[in-house]
């Protein structure tokens, strides 16, 4: 609600938290308008969304449409909170001139995989596939669509180029600006990697097969009271995501060289960096906002 200067750059991060557990940003979206002949009882409350984990209980297609439906109706009530502040910057006469980037930190695995709905645990491309976008009018005048694999520490270079700001000596991602400037250009080639909270179960994309390496067997938690080998995730599981996109078929045994080859990209990748994270003790007030939120899993 403040006023913004027209004479001074400003910053603005916002963080659209509603699209998260139990996805109640969607209100009545789902049952009323995207899936209104649902008969189950599957709906946006958190206690009923976690029983279909900590109970086992089977979806059938039915009710995965319906999950569906509540995950969308959730989006698209946040596309349109997003739609006004767009709004807003455009009558206030700064859209033009800013600089904006859409992004997401996860997706949902929503009973895609070991019957789990949520995100914590994810380390399949449901939950590591996300949108990305900038727009930068007077910098970028495209409107395509990028190829190639890229990753979330790839935003702040990217940023830093663009508003010509010099980076930190230390930065482990890498400015898109050539992809963005030539998008039709841009080779493939670039492998995606993420890691699991510190641990050393990790994945790396190159090309169309991803890799899952899970070498110590780590089990993850994935929210509070969940059973604790809700999602278990083998040693390796390899994928050919131009065949399989839904990482159904583990080839790990039928390729063993090919898993081996991207074992080698991980250990290159993740060799020396440093973990800058610290323990520290949380007061028990910010603890039970960070449960409520389903941050905490234990």
């Amino acid at each position: 609600s403040r006023t913004l200067d027209p004479e001074r750059p400003f910053l603005l991060w916002t963080h659209y938290f509603a699209a998260h557990p139990p996805y109640s940003n969607g209100r009545d979206l789902a049952r009323q308008v995207l899936d209104p002949g649902y008969q189950g009882d599957l709906r946006t409350k958190k206690w009923v969304l976690d029983r279909v984990m900590t109970e086992g209980r089977p979806l059938d297609e039915r009710d995965r449409y319906h999950l569906d439906a509540l995950y969308d109706a959730a989006l698209m009530g946040t596309d349109d909170t997003l739609r006004d502040l767009m709004a807003g910057l455009q009558q206030g006469g700064r859209l033009e001139r800013t600089l904006v980037v859409v992004l997401a930190d996860h997706g949902e695995d929503l009973y895609d995989h070991h019957g789990y709905l949520y995100h914590a645990c994810s380390v399949y491309q449901s939950g590591l596939h996300v949108p990305l976008a900038f727009v930068a009018p007077g910098l970028l005048e495209s409107d395509a669509v990028v190829g190639p694999l890229v990753e979330l520490i790839d935003v702040t270079p990217t940023l830093l180029d663009l508003l010509g700001i010099p980076g930190p000596a230390e930065i482990h991602g890498r400015s898109l600006v050539p992809y963005l400037e030539r998008p039709a250009a841009a080779a493939r080639g670039r492998s995606a990697y993420s890691e699991f909270e510190g641990t050393r179960l990790r994945t790396v994309t190159a090309g169309d097969w991803k890799l899952i390496d899970n070498p110590d067997q780590h089990l993850p938690l994935c929210f509070e009271g969940a059973p604790e080998n809700l999602y278990p995730i083998a040693r390796q599981e390899l994928y050919d995501l131009s065949r399989d996109p839904g990482e159904t078929e583990n080839l790990a045994q039928h390729f063993p060289q090919r898993v081996e080859a991207l074992r080698r990209l991980i250990g290159r990748r993740f060799a020396g960096l440093r973990h800058r994270g610290e323990e520290q003790e949380l007061p028990e007030e910010l603890k039970e906002e960070l449960r409520a939120l389903g941050y905490l899993a234990n």
